[in-house]
């Protein structure tokens, strides 16, 4: 599982590249590891309890829209983006990735 000072070097790293942390799915055991950390880490992004331990990025697309990638927050690195050009699909767009990593990970955590 990721660190703190892991979570603090991939938000930084993101930061560097124009991405803006917007919200984090916080899985109960991830929760417990931070403890009291967790707040600060994230800074003001939206906490939302989850299945998974993942972090939501956005950033302006280089075309239209806005780009957003959801990156597992775990120390194999895991991550899937899509562009949103319309506000009105950003949450099924968002839940739909939701469910295509957690599908990728079990799969993945089923083979292994």
């Amino acid at each position: 599982m990721i660190s703190a000072e892991g979570i603090s070097a991939l938000v930084a790293q993101y930061e560097k590249f124009g991405w803006r942390l917007r919200r984090v799915l916080l899985s109960r055991e991830l929760r417990k590891q931070l403890g009291e950390t967790a707040p600060s880490l994230f800074r003001s992004a939206e906490i939302i309890g989850s299945d998974l331990a993942a972090a939501w990025f956005s950033r302006p697309s280089l075309e239209t829209g806005v780009a957003w990638e959801i990156r597992r927050l775990d120390d194999v690195p895991f991550a899937l983006v899509e562009v949103v050009n319309d506000d009105n699909l950003l949450d099924d767009v968002l839940t739909r990735l939701e469910n295509d990593l957690r599908d990728r990970i079990n799969k993945s955590s089923t083979t292994h």
